[in-house]
């Protein structure tokens, strides 16, 4: 539903959205992600020990969030840019659990991360992520080099810069 705000009411939430994306971006930035064991949907698992030495591009969504399937088709285009690339690799985190409905919305928007469904419980309690989609990048010492909270238009190029950066590192 849509619902009408006054030039103030938007202000406010606007600073306050700012305010979170600042916490957010101070709390990771340059530290290790809160320690985890990822299960994506093929059965693979990801742990802190499994990724050092990588590039880690992780993005945090939901299936009924609309700009995260916007962006589905330009992070598949990094995807296929370094598939032959076995120092980056994609996560993505989602809200949903694993599902016949998950499957069923995958089989209909293609995503080619490595898909970790059951992330609820990660993504809002020790993420604390002020919006969606949200979009980490770890650099090889599984450090958070990249954090960008909401939908960017531009967002694979963003995300292709801070893999090209750190990839050299």
């Amino acid at each position: 539903y849509l619902t009408k705000m006054t030039q103030q009411e938007m202000q406010e939430m606007m600073e306050t959205y700012q305010k979170e994306s600042a916490s957010f971006d101070a709390a990771l930035k340059g530290k290790p992600l809160p320690d985890f064991v990822f299960k994506d949907i093929l059965g693979n698992t990801y742990t802190p020990e499994d990724i050092k030495g990588k590039v880690v591009v992780i993005n945090l969504w939901f299936t009924s969030c609309a700009p995260c399937i916007e962006e589905m088709p330009e992070l598949n285009k990094l995807v296929k840019e370094y598939e032959n690339n076995n120092d980056v690799l994609f996560l993505a985190l989602t809200l949903d659990e694993k599902s016949p409905e998950l499957n069923k919305f995958l089989k209909t928007h293609v995503f080619n991360y490595n898909i970790i469904p059951d992330s609820k419980d990660y993504i809002v309690k020790k993420l604390q992520v002020p919006a969606f989609p949200t979009h980490t990048v770890l650099d090889k010492n599984s450090n958070v080099v990249f954090t960008l909270a909401g939908y960017t238009p531009q967002v694979g190029e963003l995300i292709k810069s801070s893999i090209s950066s750190f990839l050299e590192k």
